[in-house]
């Protein structure tokens, strides 16, 4: 019981112990020197004048880092690892590089050593003459909208083109670029969004500017129906007469909202085609035609009498 009192009383204060007795030790635990395995993300800076990396750069580099547990806490808030390297001012096709730790500059906060080099260690950068070229952009979408919704007129991008640097022998096979995938999976209004430019695969490719502005129209698709459409007959063979039943259908669209106004016989006509058929009687489909953005539902009726004298 005396054990059960003495938990319950000063509850604050114990609690307040605790809290102190793990600041002590995380402060001595964070003052001690660690050596810590690191990967980080290379990237290679500043080369030659009118000169461009094309080929064979490493994308990481592994090291060894010394510091104090403090230093490498700092060292790991500050974003994606990264380890930055200066080109040598070497106008040539192939450049040798030899990597050490006094040549890579880690470019985050926090005092830390790099306490050895694992790889890559030494290896050749392949190099070439920066040129520029204007090039189009086009859009790349992926997915459909919400069913009965529908992707309304031309999806545009702007700027339509853009400047493209990098090598001069990987540049001119370039003819257009691409946008990053824009998906508009399950979308039920307009997309307008700015979306970056895909670049070619390999080093030493940028573009100015590097995203676009995307507009891709989506509307909600609304049935409406024309009844009383007059049939014709197309492809009757010369000299022939042609009696069709009925001579009218009824057609069910769907149709983009701000659209419907234009569901009417001069969008919409309904024919027979009597290519190759001979003399008698015949049971025909109809044949619809109308704006790419209409949906055809149904046609009444699906069949249609025709005499060929």
């Amino acid at each position: 019981m005396k054990a059960l009192r003495w938990i319950r009383n000063n509850v604050d204060l114990k609690i307040w112990a605790v809290i102190i007795a793990l600041i002590v030790w995380f402060h001595v635990a964070t003052e001690r020197t660690y050596d810590t395995s690191y990967t980080a993300k290379l990237e290679f800076v500043n080369p030659p004048r009118g000169w461009t990396v094309v080929g064979n750069p490493p994308d990481e580099i592994s090291l060894r880092l010394r510091a104090t547990g403090k230093q490498l806490i700092s060292h790991r808030l500050y974003g994606e690892p990264l380890a930055t390297v200066e080109l040598p001012k070497i106008k040539a096709t192939q450049v040798p590089i030899e990597l050490s730790p006094d040549n890579i500059l880690l470019s985050r906060k926090g005092s830390v050593e790099i306490a050895h080099l694992v790889s890559p260690t030494a290896f050749i950068i392949e190099m070439d003459t920066l040129v520029k070229k204007r090039v189009p952009i086009v859009l790349n979408i992926e997915g459909a909208p919400k069913d009965d919704f529908v992707g309304v007129g031309r999806a545009t991008v702007d700027p339509t083109e853009v400047e493209l640097l990098g090598g001069r022998s990987s540049i001119r096979k370039i003819v257009d670029l691409k946008t990053e995938p824009v998906n508009i999976r399950g979308e039920t209004r307009t997309v307008e969004r700015m979306v970056a430019v895909s670049l070619p695969p390999g080093a030493g490719f940028r573009s100015k500017p590097d995203s676009v502005h995307v507009h891709i129209p989506i509307e909600k698709m609304v049935e409406t129906a024309l009844e009383n459409l007059s049939v014709s007959v197309v492809n009757l063979k010369p000299g022939r007469s042609a009696t069709i039943s009925p001579q009218t259908a009824t057609v069910r669209l769907a149709v983009p909202e701000t659209m419907v106004g234009e569901a009417d016989t001069s969008s919409i006509s309904v024919s027979l085609d009597l290519s190759e058929l001979t003399a008698g009687p015949h049971l025909l489909p109809p044949r619809v035609t109308k704006p790419e953005y209409f949906q055809l539902l149904s046609v009444e009726p699906d069949l249609f009498s025709v005499f060929i004298e």
